[in-house]
């Protein structure tokens, strides 16, 4: 896995004795679920289309028939380590035009690179939590205000700032910035809008339940997207990066799209630095 690095040296003087210390530090991904992700169940009444990523599932899964993933055997660029090729993998059942099937070759299954609770695979239990509250809260305190994109209850994801504010964040402009919004108690935060061309990723954060794009309008922005919460897609959706939701409804045709390249270009709010080595008296 490659990962953007940073060399750093260090010099400290006194008198006429010196000391040096020189490291390499790379900048990683912080432990948040990425690609698409759902930590409960997911229900496609709709095409779901996903590209560079597999879909992992916490719960069940029903409309296996709407999930297109990426083209014939595609890569995971997400897992490769545990799923070379892209594939649903799910702690439940997966159910395709209303009837359980059950994943995996053995089975002779249709989709031979899936894995759900009938081939004992585990390894999606511990790729679908939702985010620690120390990162929520790190997230919250460097989050830029919607101002007057957050109007009631509808987020416009068009009118959020095209580049980072002046004075947010401490990181390179090009990482784009945060942005966290809270729907109202026992009701739905509206995700509308699309932004434009050259616009920088956001990463957008609802507290709650959250429901994505207008019939027949479309909805688009690239980053990440964490709902924690319930997410309904109740539009056509494009969303260029990562996506985490509590559970998933697709009621309207849904595309994620994760470029090859995603850890050379890290997030606002989502990298850690991670010591490679140190060397120095």
């Amino acid at each position: 896995m490659l990962w953007p690095a940073a060399a750093v040296q260090v010099e400290g003087s006194c008198g006429d004795a010196r000391k040096g210390l020189s490291a390499v530090l790379q900048l990683r991904a912080e432990p948040v679920p990425q690609g698409l992700v759902a930590a409960g169940d997911v229900e496609l009444q709709a095409p779901l289309r996903v590209t560079g990523s597999g879909l992992y599932c916490g719960g069940c899964l029903r409309g296996r028939e709407w999930l297109e993933l990426g083209s014939l055997d595609s890569a995971d660029g997400v897992h490769a380590d545990v799923w070379p090729q892209a594939g649903l993998h799910a702690l439940g059942g997966v159910w395709s035009a209303g009837e359980e099937i059950h994943a995996g070759p053995g089975a002779g299954a249709e989709h031979p690179y899936d894995t759900d609770m009938h081939t004992g695979d585990n390894d999606v239990s511990r790729l679908v939590e939702a985010p620690g509250m120390p990162l929520l809260v790190t997230l919250r305190d460097d989050a830029v205000a919607p101002g007057a994109a957050l109007h009631d209850g509808a987020l416009d994801l068009a009118r959020l700032p095209l580049s980072r504010p002046f004075g947010s964040g401490a990181g390179p402009g090009e990482d784009g910035y945060v942005v966290v919004a809270t729907a109202a108690e026992g009701a739905e935060l509206r995700l509308t809008g699309a932004r434009p061309p050259g616009a920088c990723p956001i990463v957008l954060v609802v507290r709650g339940d959250a429901a994505m794009g207008e019939p027949g309008v479309p909805t688009a922005f690239d980053g990440a997207l964490l709902v924690l919460g319930s997410l309904r897609v109740c539009g056509p959706s494009i969303l260029g990066g990562h996506l985490f939701a509590g559970n998933l409804l697709v009621s309207a045709p849904l595309s994620v799209e994760l470029a090859s390249d995603w850890r050379m270009r890290p997030l606002a709010g989502l990298v850690s630095p991670a010591l490679v080595s140190l060397d120095g008296p």
